[in-house]
């Protein structure tokens, strides 16, 4: 007689936002004691970004909603299905940002990998990709006149940004019903190649961020890595902390079920 088994329900982990109306109401931040170690002043090293984003199925199709950002020199964030990826250059007041149309297809799991270069002129952002493919590594917009963005100081934010292509830096909320993860930050002298890029996204399903394989071989350059694959069911060990300076998530309200895990 065969025995009857239970059947097991596979669900993403992540960081999920959630709360009664159309907007989350909060976000996950890592605070300044970590933050300045991770990014530096942003001259010397490239950053690039890349992490998984579940959207739901009522994703609207206009209205400003945030993914990541860094105080208030990195965001991306969307407008609509449109996806934002933008830098602010503290030393000349200018923006470098690239616009990706029809980026987000809403109640579906994306891959996106972005490059920021320590540049202020168009080649500032150098590479976004979707799901294992490159979407664009030419030119960025470049526009001047704006507020200059901090220090280097500024939390690191997952489920908001600073919109910056305008003077207004607020915070843009999360969508509710977003679910973030696999979030890895690398520094580089000089970012990542094609060739890398494409190892480590490997056709929309990333491999090990912290093991080199093939032509991705900058894992020693992982300065922040969040998983998302909880031990206790808090944030503290969600996190895997790479930066030396005992980096750890909060969010701007001080926490409760707006803000779990999926």
């Amino acid at each position: 007689m065969l025995g009857l088994q239970t059947t097991t329900f596979y669900r993403p982990r992540g960081l999920r936002f959630t709360n009664d109306g159309t907007d989350a109401t909060r976000h996950a931040g890592v605070g300044d004691n970590g933050i300045y170690s991770l990014f530096g002043d942003g001259e010397v090293n490239a950053i690039v970004i890349a992490f998984c984003l579940y959207t739901p199925a009522d994703m609207p199709d206009s209205g400003f909603h945030g993914l990541i950002g860094k105080g208030n020199e990195y965001a991306i964030y969307t407008d609509g299905y449109d996806l934002t990826v933008v830098k602010h250059d503290e030393s000349e007041d200018k923006n470098i940002f690239k616009n990706f149309q029809d980026a987000i297809v809403p109640g579906t799991k994306q891959h996106f990998l972005i490059e920021f270069q320590p540049s202020n002129n168009a080649s500032g952002i150098g590479l976004i990709m979707r799901d294992g493919k490159i979407e664009f590594d030419s030119s960025a917009t470049v526009e001047s006149g704006f507020v200059k963005a901090e220090d280097g100081t500024g939390d690191f934010t997952i489920g908001a940004a600073r919109k910056l292509l305008t003077t207004s830096s607020s915070l843009l909320r999360s969508r509710a019903g977003m679910i973030f993860s696999e979030v890895v930050v690398w520094k580089t002298e000089q970012g990542m190649t094609d060739n890398m890029a494409l190892a480590y996204t490997n056709d929309g399903d990333p491999i090990d961020p912290l093991v080199n394989s093939g032509n991705y071989t900058i894992s020693s350059s992982v300065i922040s890595y969040w998983p998302c694959k909880r031990t206790k069911g808090t944030i503290q060990n969600w996190v895997t902390d790479l930066s030396g300076e005992g980096d750890q998530f909060d969010d701007d309200l001080g926490g409760n079920s707006h803000l779990d895990f999926a």
